[in-house]
């Protein structure tokens, strides 16, 4: 059996053997690694694209993308539960035991305290890419080798990944979005989406804010929520366990999840009130509107 650890290591020795020989390289990696629309997030303009799309039925397209929107949450949902969940995993560029030599203009403390393993960045953008050549093998193709020399390769240049976490969240975002083109459309899935439908046609400013929110964050692999929830364990813990306590820091991952899904579900719940309340009245006003005395 091959020494997948030995296998790794080597990967990441051959790709790192390339730093400090030029500053301007290492620099322009490390730009590229920040460049978020340049690196992949382009690719999410996709799902506006089919959205639109005047080529095929257009309530199948657009079931397609909330098939796609709902197959990238789940994706990067599961990616972050195994970071949490999984045992920590330092990253190459803070481990000294792996000999990582730090490119020029890499950031030495980036992601430090966050688990290396899946990498959330293959996961999100192969996943997407799994999307498009489901469409189209070659723009699929394309999308394949983009995200893997300008998103995922980077990210080993520069020692915030191992190739073992690129290979693993590559599969992860790859069987995700195929299982989620898998899902069979039944009555369930028809009646959620006229539900959608319906929304987008009765409050269309509303519902593409939403969309262009969604799609923004899905670009940033909602680096704000994860931010602030990562800010938010690490002061809970400080306030109510002790500080590395690993049992406790998954208690309070779970104590953050589940006050998020409960605000979440009781967000939904009071908006749908809302506009059930609103549709409502305005359905009152145009009876009352047609409506003559005798």
């Amino acid at each position: 059996m091959p020494d997948f650890t030995s296998i790794d290591l080597s990967v990441l020795h051959w790709v790192n053997g390339f730093a400090q020989r030029d500053p301007v390289f290492d620099r322009a990696v490390a730009l590229l690694a920040d460049a978020t629309f340049v690196k992949g997030g382009f690719l999410f303009t996709y799902l506006w694209w089919v959205w639109f799309a005047k080529r095929g039925e257009r309530q199948d397209n657009r079931i397609e993308v909330l098939r796609i929107f709902a197959g990238l949450v789940a994706a990067l949902a599961i990616a972050r539960a195994l970071q949490v969940f999984l045992p920590g995993r330092l990253r190459p560029i803070h481990d000294a035991s792996v000999g990582f030599m730090l490119p020029y203009g890499a950031n030495p403390h980036i992601l430090e305290h966050w688990n290396s393993f899946p990498s959330d960045h293959a996961v999100i953008f192969f996943a997407i890419a799994t999307a498009i050549w489901m469409r189209s093998r070659l723009c699929g193709g394309l999308a394949y080798l983009w995200v893997l020399l300008f998103a995922c390769l980077p990210r080993v240049y520069l020692g915030y990944h191992y190739p073992s976490d690129v290979v693993a969240g590559a599969m992860i975002g790859t069987a995700i979005m195929v299982a989620a083109y898998a899902v069979p459309t039944n009555s369930a899935s028809r009646w959620a989406a006229d539900r959608v439908f319906g929304w987008e046609q009765l409050h269309p400013s509303m519902f593409y804010t939403l969309a262009f929110i969604a799609t923004y964050q899905l670009v940033t692999l909602f680096d704000t929520v994860r931010t602030g929830g990562h800010a938010a364990g690490e002061f809970l813990e400080a306030a109510l366990l002790k500080p590395g306590h690993e049992s406790g820091s998954k208690f309070v991952v779970l104590l953050l999840v589940g006050g998020a899904a409960a605000v979440a579900v009781v967000g939904l719940a009071v908006a749908w009130r809302w506009l059930y309340v609103r549709r409502a009245a305005k359905a009152a006003r145009a009876t009352a509107g047609h409506s003559f005395p005798a």
